[in-house]
C-alpha cells in the first residue's frame, strides 16, 4: 500500500518536472520498486535536460542511467560485465566534469563494446558531447551523425542543436539549416519512447518535453536564422529570427542577430532598436559583438563600432586575446586565443607593450596587472597597487614611440596607470653611487623597490624593450638584469677577467646586452636569454665611456677616451666598420631616433654631429661657454674665466629628433636645436648652496695661502687615505661619480639624462637627486598630500600622539580646503556651458515668459539635451552622473538667465535623484530615462494647506489595498502642478488593508459628494487617525498625472516665479501600485529630508546666479549713468555699495560650494552646511538684488529693466525648501548634535 502511495506521489510530482534533479529522483524511486524500464526513461530525460545545465546534473543523470542499464538491456550477459558497465559510465561523468577528456573518451569506447544496441545510442551521444565540450567540433560532428543514423526518432534535441553548430563552424551553412529544420520538426512532435519502454513513455515524457520545447525552439530558430544569414538568404533569416523572438522575447542573441540582419539590409533605425534590446537583455557574446562591430564600422558608425569591439575585448573581469584574420573573408573572422582572468572586478582599459609580448590591464579593483602573451614557466602576472579609486587607464609609454630604449641605454620604459580620482602613477628607475638600483613612483616621488645586489657604484642603466626588466652596469665588474615583475635579480653577466663597467646598451629586440669597460678598454656582448658571453669587441685604446645601438640598423656605436667613436656589426662578422676621429676624449654619444645621425660629446665641451652612413661631420656645437658656470673650492680662477673641465657627459635626443639635451660637469642642462645648432634653453638643476659648484663667486675670506679652507686637512695623520676623496673609495674617484669630486662637499653635476617618448617630461640624475621636469603641472609632487583622512579628528589624534609635523601638515591642508574650492577644468567647462546656454536661450525670453506666464518646456528640453535634466542620474539611464558641486555650478549658471525656470529644473532634478537613490530597479528603468530627457516632467509634493514648516504633520492618507495603496489628500504650492507628468508624493500610511467591498463603498461615498478631502475607509485625515502620528508613518510614492483621481487646482497668482505654474494637487482615492512606493514603508520623512539637503543647496545656487546678474547689471549701469557731470559709479557711496554687494555674493558662493562638497563627501556636517548656505545665501543674494535696484533708482522699479524681476523671483527663496526661520532651528539643532565647539 505504501509503495503505491509513493509511486502516485512521484508520478504526480514528476509529470511536469523542469529540472534534471526531479527526473533523477523519480527514476531512483522506480529503481527501488524494480521498475527498470520506467527508471531508464526517467534517467534518459534527466540526461537530456542536464546537458543544457550544470555538470553536476550530468554526473547524476549518467550515474542513474548506468544503474538503469543493469538489467533490462540487451548486450549485458553476466553480473561482472553489468557492474563494469555501470561503473565505467559513472566514471565518464566524473571525468567529463573534471575536464579529463582523454579519460572520458577511453571509458566510453570501452563501454560501447559491451553494452547493447539501445545503450550504444546514448554512448554515441556522450562521445559527441565530450568532443563538443573539448572543442573538437569535427569529431563531435561524426559522433552526432552516427547517433542520428542509428536512431533518428529518439535522439535528444540537443544533438540536433550541437550538430548544427558543428556544421556552422565548418562553413556548411546549408547543411546546418537542414539540421535545424529537422530539430524544429522533432520539437513540434512528442518524443518517441525508447524501445521496450512504451509504458514509461506515456504522459510523463510528453508533458516533460512540452516544458522544454519553448526554450529549445528559440535556440533552434536562432540557429536556423544564422545559417540563412550566412547563406545571404535574408528573407528566410528574418522569418527564422522572428520566430525565435516569439519563442523567447528576452534572448539577447536573437536581438543581436536581428540587429546584424538589419544592418546588412541597410535598415539603420531597426538595427539600432534591436541593438538596444540586445544590450538591455545582457548581450555578452564576444563573437557576436565583433560581428556587430565590423558591420557598424562598414556602415560608417565608428563610435558604435568602437563601443561594441571594446565591450568584446573587455569581457567583464577577464582579458581575452583574439586571433584576427587576414584581408580574405572568413566565416569565423576572429578566434579566441587566450583568456586571462585574475582581476576581481571589471577591466576598464588595456594596452600592449611595444614588442607585443605583454598586456597591461587596468581594473575597477584599484589595481593593474601585466600579462604575458606567451606562457612563461613559473611566472605570475604582477599586481600594481596603490590607487585609491577605480583605474580608468593604463599604457606603456613605448607604445607611442619605438625609440625609447635606443637613447644610449638611458631612456626608461615607463608604465603609467590612471585612476578615476585623477591620480597618475608611473614607474621609473635610476642608478646611484650607493650601489643600489631604485624604483620610484612619479606621482609621489617615493621609492618603493630597491635592488641592492651590486657591491660598487652603479654606472649605467638600460631597460629591456619589453619593459619587464632593467639591466644595470656597475664598477663591481657585473652587469645584472632585474625582473620588474617579481622584483629579483634573474641574470648576472660577468667578464672572464676582473673589469669595471662604465657604459651599457641593450639591443632593440632585447636579445643582446653590451657593456664597456674602463680597465681593458673592451666591449663585452652577452645573450640575455642564456646569459652566455657572445663576443668581446677590442679596438679602443682607452676606457669605453659610452655605448648605443642604432634604432634602425644592426649597428653598435661606442665612444672612448682614445678620441674615437667606433661602429660595430655585432650580428654578422662582428667586425669594426667605421672609426670617427675626434680632437679630444669622447665622453658620450647618442643616436638620432631615425638612425641617420650620431651625436658625440668631447672633453673640450663640443658636440659633433656625424652622418651615420658616410661618416662625415654635418655640424658642430661649441658648448663650452653654454655649460660652464659655478665655481668649486679648488678652482683658482672665477667661473666666468674658467672653461677647463666644462664638458657634456650625457646626451639624449628628443623623440622627434629635433632637439638635443646635454648635461655634464656643471649645474646646467642645455637644450639645443639640432637643425640650427643653437642653444634653445638652459636649465639650472640646483640652487642648493651647500653643494660645491653652485656659486659663481666664492667668499675670499675662506681662501688662504695654503688654499681653500675646505681642502685643508686639519687632523694629524700620515695615512695615504688623506689623498683619497671623502669616503676613501678609489673606484668612486676613478669613475667621477657625482658627489665624490670634492673632499668636503658634493659637487653639482648631471650624471645622466632621459627624455620621455612624448617629450612632455625629462629626467636628470644629479647630485641633488633624481629631478623631473614636466610641461604638465599636475605631475608636481605635493608633500602635504597625505594618505590619511583630512579631518579635525585626525589633527587632534596626531597632536595627542606628539606627531607635531603630521599635525601641522593636516592643519595646513584643512585650512587650504576650507579656504576655497578649487574647480577642475571639467567643472569650469560645465559652468561656462550652463552660463552660455542661459545667456543665449533663456535671458532674451525671460521677460516675456514672466509677463505672459509661459512655461518654457521646449527650452528646458533643449537644456536636457545638454544633460541638465538628469544631473544626478547615472549615465546608464541617460543622465550625467554628476555630484552636488557640479550641480550647484550648473544651476548658478542657468539662473543667471532666468531664476524661475532654473528653479523648476532644480525641483525636477530632486525628484530624479530620489528615484535613483531610493527607487527599485524597475522604477529606475521605467522613469529615469524619461526624466533625464525631460520627456516627463516631475514635481515634488510635500507641503499641504495645513502643514508647511511642520512637514511631519502632513495629512495626506495612504490606505493599503490589494496590490497597492489608495491615496487621498491635497498638496499646496506645488511647482509644475498640472504641467508635470510625475509627482513625488509624501503620504501617511493609515489603517488596515481594505476589502474590495470597502473600497467599492468608499468609492460610492466619494461619488455621493463626500469631497476630495475625505480619507478612504471613513477615517479622519488628522495625524491622530488609524495610521499613527509623527514622521514614522510617512511614505513616499510616485504618482502619474493621468491616473484616475488626480486633479489640480487653479494656478496661483504670484509675486515672482511666473514662468512656472504653481497650484494644488488633489488626490481622491488614487490607486498607486505597490511597485511605485519609494524606499520602505515609513521611510518617507527621511527621504524628504535627505532630498531637501540637496534642494536647499540648489536653491541657494540659484540665488547666487540671480544676484550675480544683478551685480553685473548694476555695475554696467553705474558706469554709464551720468549725474553731476560724472558717472555715478565714481561716487564713493556707490563704490562702497558695489563692494559690499560683491563681498556678500562671494561669501554666498563660497558657502554654497562648501556645502555641496560636504554633501558629496557625505560629511557629518552636510545638513548643517546646507542649512547655513541656504539661510545665508538666499538672504544675502536678495539684498544684493535689492541694492542693485536701489542703484538704478526709479528705473529699477520699472519692468523695462530686469532687476525688478530678479528681486521678485529671489524673494521666495527665503520661504521655500524650508523657511529661513526653520533653517535657524536646524542650524542650532545640528550645532548641538555635532558638539560644535570642537570644530572651531
Amino acid at each position: 500500500m505504501l509503495v503505491e502511495v509513493v509511486r502516485e506521489r512521484y508520478k504526480a510530482a514528476g509529470s511536469t518536472p523542469t529540472s534534471a534533479q526531479a527526473w533523477y529522483q523519480y527514476g531512483t524511486f522506480c529503481m527501488r520498486v524494480k521498475e527498470h524500464t520506467r527508471a531508464q526513461a526517467a534517467f534518459r530525460e534527466a540526461l537530456g535536460i542536464s546537458q543544457d545545465h550544470s555538470p553536476a546534473a550530468v554526473a547524476l543523470a549518467c550515474l542513474g542511467l548506468a544503474l538503469a542499464l543493469g538489467k533490462d538491456v540487451e548486450g549485458v550477459k553476466d553480473p561482472a560485465s553489468q557492474l563494469a558497465s555501470r561503473m565505467k559510465l559513472a566514471h565518464v561523468a566524473v571525468a567529463q566534469q573534471s575536464g579529463d577528456t582523454e579519460r572520458a573518451l577511453q571509458l566510453l569506447r570501452e563501454l560501447a563494446e559491451v553494452v547493447g544496441e539501445d545503450a550504444k545510442l546514448q554512448v554515441q551521444v556522450l562521445l559527441g558531447d565530450v568532443q563538443f565540450e573539448s572543442g573538437n567540433l569535427a569529431l563531435a560532428k561524426q559522433h552526432y551523425r552516427r547517433a542520428m543514423q542509428r536512431a533518428p526518432d529518439t535522439c535528444p534535441p540537443r544533438v540536433y542543436l550541437r550538430l548544427g553548430t558543428c556544421f556552422m563552424a565548418s562553413g556548411d551553412a546549408a547543411v546546418a539549416a537542414e539540421v535545424y529544420s529537422s530539430c524544429l520538426e522533432s520539437c513540434s512532435s512528442p518524443p518517441s519512447a525508447a524501445p521496450g519502454s512504451a509504458d514509461a513513455a506515456g504522459p510523463l515524457f510528453a508533458e516533460a518535453a512540452a516544458v522544454e520545447v519553448g526554450g529549445r525552439c528559440a535556440t533552434t530558430w536562432m540557429g536556423l536564422g544564422v545559417a540563412y544569414l550566412r547563406l545571404t538568404e535574408y528573407r528566410s533569416a528574418e522569418l527564422a529570427l522572428s520566430e525565435a523572438n516569439l519563442c523567447d522575447p528576452e534572448h539577447p542573441g536573437v536581438w543581436g542577430y536581428l540587429a546584424l540582419l538589419s544592418l546588412l539590409q541597410g535598415r539603420q533605425a531597426d538595427a539600432d532598436q534591436a541593438l538596444t534590446q540586445a544590450q538591455r537583455h545582457g548581450l555578452a557574446s564576444p563573437t557576436l559583438l565583433v560581428e556587430l562591430g565590423d558591420a557598424y564600422q562598414q556602415c560608417g558608425h565608428f563610435s558604435t563600432a568602437a563601443a561594441l569591439l571594446g565591450k568584446a575585448l573587455l569581457a567583464q573581469d577577464s582579458v581575452q586575446v583574439w586571433h584576427s584574420p587576414g584581408f580574405d573573408k572568413q566565416l569565423s573572422p576572429m578566434q579566441l586565443l587566450r583568456t586571462y582572468g585574475t582581476c576581481h572586478d571589471t577591466i576598464t582599459a588595456i594596452d600592449w607593450s611595444a614588442d607585443g609580448q605583454f598586456i597591461a590591464a587596468a581594473s575597477k579593483d584599484l589595481t593593474a596587472r601585466v600579462y604575458s602573451l606567451n606562457p612563461i614557466p613559473g611566472w605570475t602576472p604582477p599586481t600594481l597597487a596603490g590607487h585609491k579609486d577605480a583605474l580608468v587607464g593604463v599604457f606603456f609609454t613605448t607604445a607611442a614611440t619605438q625609440q625609447a630604449a635606443q637613447l644610449a641605454g638611458q631612456q626608461p620604459v615607463v608604465l603609467y596607470t590612471v585612476s578615476k580620482d585623477g591620480a597618475l602613477f608611473g614607474w621609473s628607475l635610476t642608478g646611484a653611487d650607493d650601489s643600489k638600483v631604485k624604483l620610484y613612483q612619479l606621482s609621489s616621488g617615493f621609492c618603493y623597490v630597491t635592488f641592492s645586489e651590486h657591491s660598487a657604484p652603479v654606472s649605467a642603466l638600460a631597460f629591456l624593450p619589453t619593459g619587464a626588466a632593467v639591466v644595470s652596469a656597475s664598477l663591481d665588474g657585473t652587469v645584472r638584469a632585474f625582473d620588474l615583475l617579481r622584483y629579483r635579480n634573474f641574470r648576472t653577466f660577468t667578464a672572464p677577467s676582473a673589469v669595471q663597467f662604465i657604459s651599457l646598451a641593450v639591443e632593440n629586440s632585447g636579445e643582446v646586452v653590451a657593456a664597456g669597460s674602463q680597465d681593458d678598454f673592451q666591449i663585452y656582448v652577452w645573450s640575455v636569454k642564456t646569459g652566455r658571453l657572445l663576443d668581446v669587441l677590442a679596438g679602443h685604446e682607452g676606457p669605453v665611456s659610452g655605448l648605443a645601438f642604432c634604432p634602425t640598423q644592426p649597428l653598435l656605436a661606442s665612444c672612448s677616451w682614445d678620441k674615437t667613436v667606433r661602429t660595430w656589426d655585432v650580428y654578422d662578422n662582428k667586425s669594426q666598420l667605421e672609426v670617427l676621429q675626434h680632437s679630444h676624449d669622447v665622453l658620450a654619444l647618442a643616436w638620432r631616433p631615425d638612425g641617420k645621425q650620431l651625436a658625440s660629446a668631447t672633453l673640450d665641451g663640443q658636440i659633433y654631429f656625424w652622418n651615420a652612413q658616410d661618416g662625415v661631420i654635418e655640424g658642430v656645437i661649441e658648448g663650452r661657454r653654454d655649460i660652464r658656470g659655478g665655481r668649486v673650492a679648488s678652482d683658482r680662477r672665477s667661473a666666468g674665466n674658467l672653461s677647463s673641465g666644462a664638458a657634456f657627459t650625457s646626451l639624449t635626443f628628443s623623440a622627434d629628433g629635433s632637439m638635443l639635451f646635454a648635461g655634464g660637469r656643471s649645474k646646467f642642462v642645455c637644450v639645443y636645436d639640432v637643425a640650427e645648432k643653437v642653444l634653445l634653453r638652459r636649465f639650472q638643476v640646483t640652487h642648493n648652496r651647500s653643494l660645491d659648484g653652485v656659486l659663481d663667486q666664492l667668499n675670499s675670506k675662506h681662501m688662504t695661502d695654503a688654499g681653500p679652507l675646505q681642502l685643508i686637512q686639519h687632523e694629524d695623520a700620515d695615512s695615504d687615505d688623506e689623498l683619497l676623496p671623502a669616503g676613501g673609495d678609489p673606484a668612486a674617484a676613478a669613475a667621477d661619480v657625482p658627489g665624490t669630486a670634492s673632499r668636503k662637499r658634493a659637487v653639482a653635476r648631471t650624471r645622466a639624462l632621459a627624455l620621455s617618448p612624448t617629450g612632455a617630461t625629462w629626467a636628470a640624475a644629479t647630485t641633488e637627486g633624481l629631478l623631473l621636469y614636466a610641461l604638465d603641472a599636475g605631475l608636481n609632487f605635493d608633500p602635504t598630500d597625505l594618505t590619511e583622512a583630512l579631518t579635525p579628528q585626525a589633527f587632534h589624534a596626531a597632536l595627542a600622539g606628539r606627531a607635531y609635523v603630521r599635525a601641522l601638515l593636516i592643519a595646513l591642508r584643512l585650512g587650504e580646503l576650507s579656504g576655497g574650492i578649487h574647480l577642475t577644468e571639467e567643472q569650469l567647462g560645465m559652468q561656462a556651458l550652463a552660463h552660455d546656454f542661459a545667456r543665449e536661450q533663456m535671458l532674451p525670453h525671460a521677460a516675456k515668459w514672466d509677463e505672459q506666464k509661459i512655461f518654457p518646456v521646449e527650452v528646458m528640453r533643449e537644456a536636457a539635451k545638454l544633460g541638465f535634466a538628469g544631473l544626478y542620474v547615472p549615465e546608464e539611464y541617460g543622465g550625467s552622473g554628476l555630484g552636488r558641486l557640479d550641480g550647484s555650478l550648473i544651476f548658478e549658471g542657468l539662473s543667471y538667465g532666468d531664476i524661475s525656470t532654473a528653479a523648476y529644473l532644480t525641483i525636477h532634478n530632486m525628484v530624479a535623484y530620489v528615484v535613483n537613490k531610493f527607487g527599485s530597479q524597475e522604477l529606475k528603468e521605467q522613469y529615469l530615462p524619461q526624466l533625464a530627457s525631460l520627456d516627463k516632467l516631475a514635481s515634488y509634493c510635500l507641503t499641504e494647506p495645513g502643514s508647511g514648516s511642520d512637514a511631519a504633520g502632513l495629512a495626506t492618507a495612504a490606505v493599503p489595498v490589494e496590490g497597492g495603496w489608495l491615496l487621498s489628500g491635497s498638496k499646496a504650492f506645488i511647482s509644475g502642478a498640472g504641467a508635470s507628468d510625475v509627482y513625488l508624493v509624501m503620504a501617511r500610511c493609515q489603517g488596515q488593508m481594505l476589502s474590495q467591498q470597502e473600497v467599492d463603498a468608499a468609492a460610492a461615498e466619494g461619488a455621493s459628494g463626500s469631497g476630495a478631502g475625505s480619507t478612504v475607509g471613513g477615517g479622519s485625515s488628522s495625524t491622530n487617525g488609524a495610521g499613527g502620528s509623527g514622521s514614522g508613518a510617512i511614505t513616499a510614492f510616485l504618482v502619474e498625472k493621468e491616473w484616475p483621481g488626480v486633479s489640480f487646482g487653479a494656478s496661483e497668482r504670484k509675486m515672482g516665479w511666473r514662468s512656472q505654474p504653481t497650484g494644488t494637487v488633489n488626490l481622491d482615492k488614487v490607486f498607486v501600485p505597490a511597485a511605485n512606493m519609494l524606499g520602505q514603508q515609513g521611510s518617507g520623512f527621511r527621504i524628504a529630508m535627505h532630498a531637501l539637503d540637496g534642494g536647499r543647496i540648489n536653491i541657494a545656487a540659484c540665488s547666487v546666479g540671480g544676484a550675480a546678474y544683478c551685480l553685473d547689471y548694476a555695475w554696467q549701469y553705474t558706469s554709464e549713468r551720468q549725474q553731476f557731470g560724472q558717472p555715478i559709479g565714481s561716487f564713493q557711496a556707490t563704490q562702497f555699495k558695489l563692494a559690499d554687494m560683491a563681498t556678500g555674493l562671494e561669501a554666498s558662493r563660497a558657502m554654497v560650494r562648501g556645502a555641496a562638497v560636504a554633501l558629496d563627501e557625505q560629511s557629518p556636517r552636510a545638513t548643517l552646511a546646507a542649512a547655513m548656505a541656504k539661510r545665508f545665501a538666499t538672504d544675502t543674494c536678495f539684498n544684493v538684488a535689492n541694492d542693485a535696484l536701489q542703484l538704478l533708482g526709479g528705473y529699477g522699479y520699472l519692468m523695462d529693466h530686469p532687476v525688478e524681476r530678479y528681486c521678485r523671483d529671489l524673494r521666495v527663496h527665503s520661504i521655500l525648501e524650508g523657511t529661513n526661520e526653520i533653517m535657524r532651528l536646524i542650524i542650532h539643532r545640528q550645532l548641538q548634535r555635532l558638539d560644535y565647539h570642537h570644530l572651531v
